[in-house]
């Protein structure tokens, strides 16, 4: 509940807010969960960045993707970064853009994939329990 209040519902509100506007609005989760503690963190807060920058081996990767870094890292972050340098060179990160009636967004997890409306069930209990 914390991390819906904190971090998925003001990103999920911002990228509604934009697309309503007109804006191009890309969306993305990153749900690949870490295998630390026998999976007890999920698919946490910042775990992105050490698969963004392809950094694993520092004070940073270690702890939170674990020592010697899982099968696949290598893979799925060099598939993040082509996406992140694309949309910074490009504005296209390679997937569709979200929108309020189709909500689109990429999925980082293994596979990498296209997924409807990630944040359903949460957005749908703040819009009533707001």
């Amino acid at each position: 509940m914390l991390t819906d209040s904190l971090f998925r519902m003001p990103t999920l509100w911002c990228a509604e807010g934009h697309a309503e506007a007109g804006g191009k609005t890309y969306l993305y989760e990153f749900a690949w969960p870490t295998p630390v503690l026998d999976g007890a963190y999920g698919a946490c807060h910042s775990l992105d960045v050490p698969f963004l920058f392809g950094v694993l081996d520092d004070e940073i990767g270690r702890p939170i993707l674990g020592d010697p870094a899982p099968a696949g890292f290598e893979v799925l972050s060099a598939q993040l970064h082509r996406a992140w340098t694309s949309f910074a060179t490009s504005g296209d990160p390679g997937w569709p853009r979200f929108g309020t009636d189709w909500r689109l967004a990429r999925s980082w997890n293994v596979p990498v994939e296209v997924v409807s409306d990630p944040a359903g069930a949460s957005r749908r209990i703040w819009r009533e329990h707001a």
